[in-house]
Protein backbone atom coordinates (compact mmCIF):
# COMPACT_ATOMS: atom_id res chain seq x y z
CA UNK A 1 0.00 0.00 0.00
CA UNK A 2 1.36 3.21 -0.88
CA UNK A 3 1.74 6.31 1.87
CA UNK A 4 -0.99 8.14 0.02
CA UNK A 5 -3.14 5.21 0.42
CA UNK A 6 -2.49 4.58 3.65
CA UNK A 7 -3.15 8.34 4.41
CA UNK A 8 -6.64 7.89 2.70
CA UNK A 9 -7.08 4.76 4.39
CA UNK A 10 -6.52 6.79 7.99
CA UNK A 11 -8.20 9.52 7.81
CA UNK A 12 -11.47 7.47 6.22
CA UNK A 13 -11.20 5.05 9.31
CA UNK A 14 -10.51 7.84 11.72
CA UNK A 15 -13.46 9.98 10.27
CA UNK A 16 -15.38 12.35 12.72
CA UNK A 17 -14.46 10.43 15.64
CA UNK A 18 -10.71 12.00 15.13
CA UNK A 19 -11.94 15.17 14.83
CA UNK A 20 -13.92 15.46 17.23
CA UNK A 21 -11.29 14.31 19.64
CA UNK A 22 -8.52 17.16 18.10
CA UNK A 23 -11.30 19.45 19.28
CA UNK A 24 -12.44 18.51 22.03
CA UNK A 25 -8.48 17.73 23.66
CA UNK A 26 -7.46 21.50 22.81
CA UNK A 27 -10.04 22.50 24.92
CA UNK A 28 -9.76 20.02 27.66
CA UNK A 29 -6.34 20.25 28.48
CA UNK A 30 -5.61 23.84 28.01
CA UNK A 31 -4.08 25.52 31.23
CA UNK A 32 -4.96 29.01 32.80
CA UNK A 33 -2.67 31.42 33.05
CA UNK A 34 -0.41 31.65 36.10
CA UNK A 35 -1.94 35.80 36.46
CA UNK A 36 -5.33 34.06 36.33
CA UNK A 37 -7.91 34.80 38.87
CA UNK A 38 -9.41 31.84 40.38
CA UNK A 39 -12.68 32.59 41.39
CA UNK A 40 -15.78 33.31 38.90
CA UNK A 41 -17.21 36.81 38.63
CA UNK A 42 -21.01 34.52 38.70
CA UNK A 43 -20.11 33.14 42.43
CA UNK A 44 -18.40 36.48 43.80
CA UNK A 45 -21.03 38.50 42.76
CA UNK A 46 -23.81 35.85 43.75
CA UNK A 47 -25.48 35.69 40.67
CA UNK A 48 -26.04 38.88 40.10
CA UNK A 49 -24.94 40.72 37.36
CA UNK A 50 -23.16 43.68 39.75
CA UNK A 51 -20.80 44.52 36.36
CA UNK A 52 -23.89 45.85 34.42
CA UNK A 53 -23.60 49.72 33.56
CA UNK A 54 -26.26 52.03 34.89
CA UNK A 55 -26.81 54.68 32.16
CA UNK A 56 -28.68 56.75 33.84
CA UNK A 57 -26.58 56.97 37.11
CA UNK A 58 -22.98 56.19 35.71
CA UNK A 59 -23.10 58.12 32.27
CA UNK A 60 -20.68 61.27 32.07
CA UNK A 61 -21.10 62.56 28.62
CA UNK A 62 -18.31 64.73 27.07
CA UNK A 63 -16.98 65.55 23.81
CA UNK A 64 -15.16 62.65 23.31
CA UNK A 65 -18.13 60.55 24.15
CA UNK A 66 -19.45 58.65 27.58
CA UNK A 67 -16.72 59.15 30.12
CA UNK A 68 -18.57 57.42 32.73
CA UNK A 69 -16.50 54.70 33.38
CA UNK A 70 -14.70 55.54 36.39
CA UNK A 71 -18.15 56.18 38.17
CA UNK A 72 -19.20 52.79 37.04
CA UNK A 73 -15.78 51.37 38.33
CA UNK A 74 -16.14 53.02 41.99
CA UNK A 75 -19.96 51.85 41.93
CA UNK A 76 -18.63 48.69 41.17
CA UNK A 77 -15.76 48.39 43.66
CA UNK A 78 -18.04 48.28 46.98
CA UNK A 79 -18.76 44.54 45.88
CA UNK A 80 -15.03 44.09 46.95
CA UNK A 81 -14.37 42.19 43.70
CA UNK A 82 -12.81 43.81 40.51
CA UNK A 83 -13.40 42.60 37.51
CA UNK A 84 -9.50 41.87 37.19
CA UNK A 85 -10.13 39.58 40.32
CA UNK A 86 -12.81 37.28 38.64
CA UNK A 87 -13.16 35.57 35.50
CA UNK A 88 -16.05 35.30 33.01
CA UNK A 89 -17.21 32.99 31.06
CA UNK A 90 -15.91 34.69 28.09
CA UNK A 91 -14.44 38.03 26.61
CA UNK A 92 -14.96 38.66 23.08
CA UNK A 93 -12.72 41.06 21.54
CA UNK A 94 -13.53 43.33 18.64
CA UNK A 95 -10.65 45.26 16.78
CA UNK A 96 -12.84 47.98 14.59
CA UNK A 97 -10.16 49.40 11.99
CA UNK A 98 -12.91 51.98 10.40
CA UNK A 99 -10.50 55.10 9.84
CA UNK A 100 -11.53 54.95 6.44
CA UNK A 101 -14.63 54.52 4.51
CA UNK A 102 -15.95 52.00 6.53
CA UNK A 103 -16.71 54.49 9.48
CA UNK A 104 -20.76 54.47 9.09
CA UNK A 105 -20.76 51.03 9.64
CA UNK A 106 -18.68 50.27 12.43
CA UNK A 107 -21.31 53.16 14.19
CA UNK A 108 -23.46 50.51 12.62
CA UNK A 109 -22.29 47.57 14.03
CA UNK A 110 -21.55 49.09 17.58
CA UNK A 111 -25.34 50.17 17.32
CA UNK A 112 -26.76 46.15 16.48
CA UNK A 113 -24.32 45.21 19.98
CA UNK A 114 -25.98 47.55 22.42
CA UNK A 115 -29.66 47.14 20.91
CA UNK A 116 -31.75 46.44 23.56
CA UNK A 117 -33.66 43.17 23.99
CA UNK A 118 -37.13 43.50 25.14
CA UNK A 119 -37.18 39.85 27.02
CA UNK A 120 -33.38 40.82 29.10
CA UNK A 121 -30.53 41.59 29.40
CA UNK A 122 -28.99 39.80 26.21
CA UNK A 123 -27.29 42.53 23.77
CA UNK A 124 -23.39 43.08 24.69
CA UNK A 125 -21.83 42.56 28.22
CA UNK A 126 -23.50 40.52 30.86
CA UNK A 127 -22.70 38.63 33.60
CA UNK A 128 -21.64 35.70 31.48
CA UNK A 129 -19.76 38.14 28.60
CA UNK A 130 -17.58 41.09 28.51
CA UNK A 131 -17.56 42.69 24.74
CA UNK A 132 -14.68 44.74 24.21
CA UNK A 133 -14.54 47.26 21.45
CA UNK A 134 -11.44 48.87 20.05
CA UNK A 135 -13.04 51.93 17.67
CA UNK A 136 -10.70 53.44 14.94
CA UNK A 137 -12.91 55.83 13.02
CA UNK A 138 -12.21 58.34 10.64
CA UNK A 139 -12.38 61.09 13.47
CA UNK A 140 -8.29 61.17 13.96
CA UNK A 141 -8.89 62.43 17.60
CA UNK A 142 -8.29 58.84 19.13
CA UNK A 143 -8.66 55.52 19.83
CA UNK A 144 -11.56 54.08 22.11
CA UNK A 145 -11.85 50.85 24.03
CA UNK A 146 -15.23 50.33 24.36
CA UNK A 147 -16.82 48.60 27.37
CA UNK A 148 -20.30 47.17 25.49
CA UNK A 149 -23.81 47.23 27.29
CA UNK A 150 -27.01 46.76 26.10
CA UNK A 151 -28.65 50.18 26.05
CA UNK A 152 -31.95 50.55 28.73
CA UNK A 153 -32.56 54.51 27.19
CA UNK A 154 -34.76 52.93 24.40
CA UNK A 155 -35.75 50.42 22.43
CA UNK A 156 -33.91 48.87 19.56
CA UNK A 157 -35.15 50.16 15.91
CA UNK A 158 -32.97 48.21 13.29
CA UNK A 159 -31.43 50.79 11.42
CA UNK A 160 -31.97 51.16 7.40
CA UNK A 161 -28.79 52.07 5.49
CA UNK A 162 -25.61 53.57 5.45
CA UNK A 163 -27.29 56.65 5.48
CA UNK A 164 -28.60 56.62 9.31
CA UNK A 165 -25.04 57.09 10.26
CA UNK A 166 -22.47 59.09 7.96
CA UNK A 167 -23.42 62.01 10.16
CA UNK A 168 -22.76 60.47 13.35
CA UNK A 169 -19.58 60.43 15.35
CA UNK A 170 -17.78 58.13 17.52
CA UNK A 171 -18.46 60.37 20.67
CA UNK A 172 -21.94 59.52 20.29
CA UNK A 173 -21.15 56.14 20.69
CA UNK A 174 -24.39 54.91 23.95
CA UNK A 175 -21.48 52.34 25.74
CA UNK A 176 -18.62 54.20 27.92
CA UNK A 177 -15.17 54.69 26.89
CA UNK A 178 -12.84 52.49 29.55
CA UNK A 179 -9.38 53.11 27.99
CA UNK A 180 -8.98 56.76 25.96
CA UNK A 181 -6.41 56.96 23.62
CA UNK A 182 -5.16 60.24 22.13
CA UNK A 183 -4.52 59.87 18.38
CA UNK A 184 -2.76 63.41 17.95
CA UNK A 185 0.29 62.30 20.16
CA UNK A 186 3.62 61.84 18.01
CA UNK A 187 4.06 58.63 19.67
CA UNK A 188 1.09 57.23 18.68
CA UNK A 189 0.79 58.04 15.27
CA UNK A 190 4.06 56.73 14.74
CA UNK A 191 2.80 53.10 16.01
CA UNK A 192 1.63 50.47 13.60
CA UNK A 193 -1.25 48.73 13.04
CA UNK A 194 0.37 45.80 14.38
CA UNK A 195 0.91 47.68 17.99
CA UNK A 196 -2.35 49.16 17.99
CA UNK A 197 -3.79 45.57 17.43
CA UNK A 198 -1.39 43.52 20.02
CA UNK A 199 -2.01 46.29 22.93
CA UNK A 200 -5.69 46.28 22.45
CA UNK A 201 -5.65 42.38 22.90
CA UNK A 202 -3.24 42.40 25.98
CA UNK A 203 -4.89 45.05 27.10
CA UNK A 204 -8.34 43.09 27.00
CA UNK A 205 -7.16 39.69 28.08
CA UNK A 206 -5.75 40.95 31.50
CA UNK A 207 -8.43 43.10 31.75
CA UNK A 208 -11.18 40.92 31.43
CA UNK A 209 -10.07 37.55 32.44
CA UNK A 210 -12.16 35.04 31.44
CA UNK A 211 -12.32 31.08 30.59
CA UNK A 212 -13.20 31.92 26.77
CA UNK A 213 -11.62 34.78 24.36
CA UNK A 214 -13.38 35.42 20.84
CA UNK A 215 -10.74 37.77 19.17
CA UNK A 216 -12.56 39.45 15.72
CA UNK A 217 -10.41 41.56 13.22
CA UNK A 218 -12.89 44.01 11.63
CA UNK A 219 -11.91 45.68 8.56
CA UNK A 220 -11.26 45.92 4.96
CA UNK A 221 -10.01 42.32 4.03
CA UNK A 222 -8.09 41.18 0.65
CA UNK A 223 -6.32 37.89 1.87
CA UNK A 224 -2.78 36.80 1.84
CA UNK A 225 0.00 39.56 1.88
CA UNK A 226 3.33 38.46 3.86
CA UNK A 227 4.15 42.05 3.78
CA UNK A 228 8.05 42.47 4.05
CA UNK A 229 10.03 42.99 0.69
CA UNK A 230 7.64 41.16 -1.55
CA UNK A 231 4.85 43.17 -0.13
CA UNK A 232 2.34 43.11 -3.19
CA UNK A 233 -0.14 45.99 -4.22
CA UNK A 234 -3.18 43.79 -2.81
CA UNK A 235 -3.44 41.83 0.28
CA UNK A 236 -3.62 42.02 4.57
CA UNK A 237 -6.08 42.91 6.64
CA UNK A 238 -6.98 46.61 8.34
CA UNK A 239 -6.76 47.77 5.00
CA UNK A 240 -6.43 51.63 4.45
CA UNK A 241 -6.53 52.79 0.54
CA UNK A 242 -6.30 56.12 1.79
CA UNK A 243 -2.43 55.65 4.04
CA UNK A 244 -1.40 52.34 2.45
CA UNK A 245 -1.24 51.32 5.81
CA UNK A 246 -2.39 47.43 6.43
CA UNK A 247 -1.83 44.50 8.61
CA UNK A 248 -0.11 41.50 6.91
CA UNK A 249 -0.76 37.93 7.27
CA UNK A 250 2.10 37.01 9.14
CA UNK A 251 2.06 40.19 10.83
CA UNK A 252 -1.04 38.97 11.84
CA UNK A 253 0.11 35.52 13.23
CA UNK A 254 2.88 37.34 15.46
CA UNK A 255 0.34 39.22 17.39
CA UNK A 256 -1.79 35.70 17.76
CA UNK A 257 1.24 34.13 18.94
CA UNK A 258 2.66 36.72 21.27
CA UNK A 259 -1.33 36.76 22.95
CA UNK A 260 -1.59 32.80 22.90
CA UNK A 261 2.35 32.02 23.82
CA UNK A 262 3.03 34.97 25.94
CA UNK A 263 0.13 36.59 27.56
CA UNK A 264 -2.29 33.29 27.55
CA UNK A 265 1.05 31.26 28.15
CA UNK A 266 0.44 28.80 25.73
CA UNK A 267 -3.34 28.72 25.83
CA UNK A 268 -5.00 29.08 22.65
CA UNK A 269 -7.55 31.70 21.49
CA UNK A 270 -10.80 29.86 21.53
CA UNK A 271 -12.25 31.44 18.37
CA UNK A 272 -10.44 33.89 15.77
CA UNK A 273 -12.82 36.09 13.34
CA UNK A 274 -11.88 38.12 10.28
CA UNK A 275 -14.99 40.49 9.80
CA UNK A 276 -13.71 41.54 6.18
CA UNK A 277 -13.23 39.98 2.90
CA UNK A 278 -11.68 37.50 1.43
CA UNK A 279 -9.76 36.03 4.53
CA UNK A 280 -10.44 32.68 4.61
CA UNK A 281 -7.61 31.38 2.58
CA UNK A 282 -5.57 28.08 3.99
CA UNK A 283 -2.61 30.33 3.23
CA UNK A 284 -4.16 32.57 5.98
CA UNK A 285 -6.11 30.25 8.21
CA UNK A 286 -2.98 28.03 8.61
CA UNK A 287 -0.77 30.94 10.13
CA UNK A 288 -3.68 31.48 12.72
CA UNK A 289 -3.88 27.63 13.68
CA UNK A 290 -1.60 26.99 15.78
CA UNK A 291 -2.82 30.13 18.28
CA UNK A 292 -6.42 29.20 17.62
CA UNK A 293 -8.97 26.43 18.21
CA UNK A 294 -11.48 28.07 15.36
CA UNK A 295 -11.14 30.18 12.76
CA UNK A 296 -14.19 32.04 11.09
CA UNK A 297 -14.09 34.24 7.94
CA UNK A 298 -15.49 34.95 4.52
CA UNK A 299 -13.51 33.39 1.76
CA UNK A 300 -15.59 35.73 -0.72
CA UNK A 301 -16.08 39.97 -0.98
CA UNK A 302 -18.36 40.76 2.38
CA UNK A 303 -21.15 42.61 2.98
CA UNK A 304 -19.79 46.20 4.60
CA UNK A 305 -22.73 45.26 7.34
CA UNK A 306 -20.20 42.67 9.08
CA UNK A 307 -21.42 39.89 11.37
CA UNK A 308 -25.03 39.77 12.95
CA UNK A 309 -23.54 41.42 16.44
CA UNK A 310 -27.26 41.81 18.04
CA UNK A 311 -28.12 38.53 17.23
CA UNK A 312 -24.01 36.68 18.11
CA UNK A 313 -24.37 38.18 21.42
CA UNK A 314 -27.71 37.31 21.98
CA UNK A 315 -27.17 33.65 21.45
CA UNK A 316 -23.96 33.34 23.63
CA UNK A 317 -25.45 35.55 26.43
CA UNK A 318 -28.72 33.14 26.40
CA UNK A 319 -26.79 30.34 25.91
CA UNK A 320 -28.78 28.80 23.35
CA UNK A 321 -26.40 28.66 20.47
CA UNK A 322 -29.52 28.20 17.61
CA UNK A 323 -29.24 24.61 19.10
CA UNK A 324 -26.30 23.43 16.87
CA UNK A 325 -24.96 21.45 19.84
CA UNK A 326 -26.36 17.98 18.66
CA UNK A 327 -25.17 14.89 20.49
CA UNK A 328 -21.42 16.64 20.52
CA UNK A 329 -20.00 19.26 21.74
CA UNK A 330 -23.13 20.55 23.84
CA UNK A 331 -20.85 21.69 26.95
CA UNK A 332 -18.14 23.18 24.82
CA UNK A 333 -19.42 26.52 23.57
CA UNK A 334 -16.43 27.45 21.26
CA UNK A 335 -17.34 24.92 19.15
CA UNK A 336 -21.01 26.06 19.21
CA UNK A 337 -20.14 29.58 18.12
CA UNK A 338 -17.80 28.55 15.18
CA UNK A 339 -20.45 26.23 14.28
CA UNK A 340 -23.07 29.02 14.41
CA UNK A 341 -21.64 32.00 13.21
CA UNK A 342 -22.43 30.54 9.21
CA UNK A 343 -25.91 29.91 9.91
CA UNK A 344 -26.05 33.56 11.54
CA UNK A 345 -24.83 34.99 9.02
CA UNK A 346 -27.02 33.01 6.36
CA UNK A 347 -29.99 34.23 8.52
CA UNK A 348 -29.14 37.64 8.81
CA UNK A 349 -28.40 38.36 4.82
CA UNK A 350 -32.33 36.90 4.49
CA UNK A 351 -33.74 39.93 2.38
CA UNK A 352 -37.67 39.34 4.19
CA UNK A 353 -36.73 38.26 7.73
CA UNK A 354 -32.86 39.43 8.24
CA UNK A 355 -31.99 42.75 9.46
CA UNK A 356 -29.14 42.70 7.25
CA UNK A 357 -30.90 41.24 4.11
CA UNK A 358 -33.77 43.92 4.33
CA UNK A 359 -30.94 46.84 4.27
CA UNK A 360 -28.93 45.05 1.60
CA UNK A 361 -31.24 42.21 -0.15
CA UNK A 362 -28.72 41.24 -3.15
CA UNK A 363 -25.71 40.82 -0.57
CA UNK A 364 -27.23 36.63 0.10
CA UNK A 365 -26.77 36.17 -3.45
CA UNK A 366 -22.59 35.89 -3.04
CA UNK A 367 -21.44 35.62 0.77
CA UNK A 368 -19.74 32.61 2.12
CA UNK A 369 -18.58 31.98 5.29
CA UNK A 370 -17.42 29.31 6.79
CA UNK A 371 -15.63 28.08 10.60
CA UNK A 372 -12.44 25.93 10.81
CA UNK A 373 -11.28 23.56 12.92
CA UNK A 374 -7.75 24.71 13.78
CA UNK A 375 -6.29 21.06 15.30
CA UNK A 376 -7.50 19.59 11.77
CA UNK A 377 -6.71 22.08 9.59
CA UNK A 378 -3.19 21.23 10.87
CA UNK A 379 -3.01 17.39 11.49
CA UNK A 380 -5.54 16.71 8.84
CA UNK A 381 -5.61 19.08 5.96
CA UNK A 382 -2.27 20.19 5.21
CA UNK A 383 -0.70 16.69 5.00
CA UNK A 384 -3.54 15.88 2.76
CA UNK A 385 -2.93 18.76 0.30
CA UNK A 386 1.04 17.70 0.47
CA UNK A 387 0.19 14.56 -0.67
CA UNK A 388 -2.20 16.16 -3.35
CA UNK A 389 0.74 18.36 -4.48
CA UNK A 390 2.69 15.28 -4.94
CA UNK A 391 0.30 13.12 -7.19
CA UNK A 392 -0.56 15.96 -9.11
CA UNK A 393 3.36 16.69 -9.77
CA UNK A 394 3.25 13.26 -11.05
CA UNK A 395 0.23 13.35 -12.59
CA UNK A 396 1.23 16.06 -14.76
CA UNK A 397 5.08 14.44 -16.02
CA UNK A 398 3.10 11.15 -16.72
CA UNK A 399 1.93 13.03 -19.69
CA UNK A 400 2.38 16.73 -20.49
CA UNK A 401 -0.44 17.01 -22.38
CA UNK A 402 -3.07 16.36 -18.92
CA UNK A 403 -1.32 20.30 -18.37
CA UNK A 404 -4.25 21.51 -20.45
CA UNK A 405 -6.94 19.63 -18.28
CA UNK A 406 -5.58 20.75 -14.90
CA UNK A 407 -5.57 24.53 -16.39
CA UNK A 408 -9.02 24.70 -17.23
CA UNK A 409 -9.98 23.13 -13.93
CA UNK A 410 -7.51 26.01 -12.44
CA UNK A 411 -9.20 28.77 -14.61
CA UNK A 412 -13.22 28.04 -14.35
CA UNK A 413 -12.67 27.24 -10.28
CA UNK A 414 -15.21 29.93 -8.68
CA UNK A 415 -12.64 32.75 -7.91
CA UNK A 416 -12.37 35.30 -5.13
CA UNK A 417 -10.49 38.85 -6.02
CA UNK A 418 -6.96 38.43 -5.32
CA UNK A 419 -6.26 35.18 -6.51
CA UNK A 420 -8.69 33.06 -4.33
CA UNK A 421 -9.99 29.74 -5.77
CA UNK A 422 -13.17 27.58 -4.09
CA UNK A 423 -10.93 24.79 -2.68
CA UNK A 424 -13.56 22.30 -2.54
CA UNK A 425 -14.89 23.29 -6.14
CA UNK A 426 -11.43 23.23 -7.42
CA UNK A 427 -10.63 19.67 -6.86
CA UNK A 428 -14.03 18.46 -7.78
CA UNK A 429 -13.23 20.24 -11.47
CA UNK A 430 -9.93 18.36 -11.26
CA UNK A 431 -11.54 15.28 -10.47
CA UNK A 432 -14.29 15.67 -13.72
CA UNK A 433 -10.55 16.64 -15.36
CA UNK A 434 -8.81 13.04 -14.48
CA UNK A 435 -12.12 10.81 -14.95
CA UNK A 436 -12.82 12.17 -18.77
CA UNK A 437 -9.00 11.90 -19.44
CA UNK A 438 -9.03 8.18 -17.90
CA UNK A 439 -12.13 8.09 -20.53
CA UNK A 440 -10.18 8.89 -23.60
CA UNK A 441 -7.40 6.40 -22.94
CA UNK A 442 -9.37 3.83 -21.81
CA UNK A 443 -7.28 2.60 -18.97
CA UNK A 444 -6.05 4.36 -15.39
CA UNK A 445 -2.34 5.19 -15.12
CA UNK A 446 -0.37 4.88 -12.08
CA UNK A 447 -0.42 8.32 -11.50
CA UNK A 448 -4.48 9.12 -12.78
CA UNK A 449 -4.99 6.17 -9.80
CA UNK A 450 -2.74 8.25 -7.12
CA UNK A 451 -4.26 11.42 -7.82
CA UNK A 452 -7.41 9.93 -7.50
CA UNK A 453 -6.61 8.61 -3.79
CA UNK A 454 -4.91 12.11 -3.34
CA UNK A 455 -8.11 14.13 -4.30
CA UNK A 456 -10.47 11.72 -2.23
CA UNK A 457 -8.36 12.36 0.35
CA UNK A 458 -7.93 15.77 0.37
CA UNK A 459 -12.00 15.84 0.06
CA UNK A 460 -12.17 13.90 2.92
CA UNK A 461 -10.00 16.19 4.65
CA UNK A 462 -11.64 19.71 4.17
CA UNK A 463 -14.80 17.69 5.18
CA UNK A 464 -13.53 17.44 8.47
CA UNK A 465 -11.65 20.58 8.49
CA UNK A 466 -14.64 22.88 7.82
CA UNK A 467 -17.06 22.85 11.35
CA UNK A 468 -19.95 24.50 9.66
CA UNK A 469 -20.11 26.86 6.40
CA UNK A 470 -22.91 28.76 4.28
CA UNK A 471 -22.80 29.62 0.56
CA UNK A 472 -25.14 32.48 -1.15
CA UNK A 473 -27.94 31.58 -3.07
CA UNK A 474 -25.89 32.19 -6.47
CA UNK A 475 -23.92 29.10 -5.28
CA UNK A 476 -26.86 26.58 -5.08
CA UNK A 477 -28.74 27.88 -8.06
CA UNK A 478 -29.21 24.53 -10.42
CA UNK A 479 -28.72 27.57 -13.15
CA UNK A 480 -25.49 28.61 -12.26
CA UNK A 481 -22.68 26.68 -13.63
CA UNK A 482 -20.79 26.45 -9.69
CA UNK A 483 -23.94 24.28 -8.77
CA UNK A 484 -22.86 20.96 -6.98
CA UNK A 485 -19.04 21.58 -6.94
CA UNK A 486 -18.64 20.64 -3.50
CA UNK A 487 -17.91 24.24 -2.16
CA UNK A 488 -16.69 24.35 1.39
CA UNK A 489 -16.59 28.52 2.05
CA UNK A 490 -12.34 27.79 1.91
CA UNK A 491 -10.02 29.73 -0.38
CA UNK A 492 -6.49 29.03 -1.84
CA UNK A 493 -4.40 30.44 -4.63
CA UNK A 494 -4.56 29.08 -7.50
CA UNK A 495 -2.93 31.78 -10.48
CA UNK A 496 -5.16 31.90 -13.35
CA UNK A 497 -1.68 32.03 -15.69
CA UNK A 498 1.97 32.75 -15.95
CA UNK A 499 1.84 36.69 -15.54
CA UNK A 500 -0.18 36.16 -12.06
CA UNK A 501 2.18 33.53 -10.98
CA UNK A 502 5.60 35.69 -11.64
CA UNK A 503 3.87 38.65 -9.83
CA UNK A 504 2.61 37.09 -6.52
CA UNK A 505 4.88 33.63 -6.34
CA UNK A 506 7.26 35.38 -4.36
CA UNK A 507 4.60 36.82 -1.62
CA UNK A 508 2.70 33.38 -1.39
CA UNK A 509 6.52 31.12 -0.97
CA UNK A 510 6.61 33.40 2.28
CA UNK A 511 3.71 31.21 3.62
CA UNK A 512 3.89 28.01 5.83
CA UNK A 513 1.13 26.58 3.68
CA UNK A 514 2.96 26.74 0.70
CA UNK A 515 6.15 25.50 2.55
CA UNK A 516 4.32 22.69 3.84
CA UNK A 517 2.12 21.52 0.61
CA UNK A 518 5.27 22.14 -1.53
CA UNK A 519 2.06 24.02 -3.77
CA UNK A 520 4.21 25.41 -6.15
CA UNK A 521 5.57 22.34 -6.94
CA UNK A 522 2.76 21.61 -9.28
CA UNK A 523 1.38 25.27 -9.99
CA UNK A 524 4.23 25.70 -12.00
CA UNK A 525 4.45 22.86 -14.99
CA UNK A 526 0.47 23.05 -14.46
CA UNK A 527 1.24 26.71 -15.78
CA UNK A 528 4.06 25.69 -18.32
CA UNK A 529 6.63 26.82 -16.28
CA UNK A 530 10.29 25.61 -16.46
Amino acid sequence: MSHVQRQTARLFACGLVLVTSFIFQTAAFAKDPSWFPSASCRDSWRGRDLARFDFAEDTKQTAVGNEGYANYQKRLSKTNVDRTNCRKEWTVLVYMAGDNDLSPYALWDIEEMEGRFESGNFAGSTLKTDLIVQLDTADTTGLRRLHIFQRDDRAYAPAKSKADFEHRTASEVASPIAHWIDETDSRVQATTAKHRLRDFLEWGVRTYPSDNYMVIVWGHGQGWSAGGPHQPLFGGIMVNAATGRSLSVLDLKDVLDTTSTEILEGRPIDVYASDACLMQMAEVAFEVAPYTRFISGSAQIQSFLGLPYRRLMYEINSGRFLSVGGSVGKADEAYLIAKMLPLLTEQSLDPVHGHQGRAEPTARKTFTMSSLSSAALQDLLIPAMSEFSKAMRAYLKEDAFRRLDVSFAMKYAPTFLGGGKELGSFLSLVEIARKENVKKSGAESVGSQNLRIAIESARNAIEQTVVERRMGTDYQSPNQPFHLLGHRGLGVWIPNGPVEYNERAADFAASAFSRETSWPSWLEPALGLP
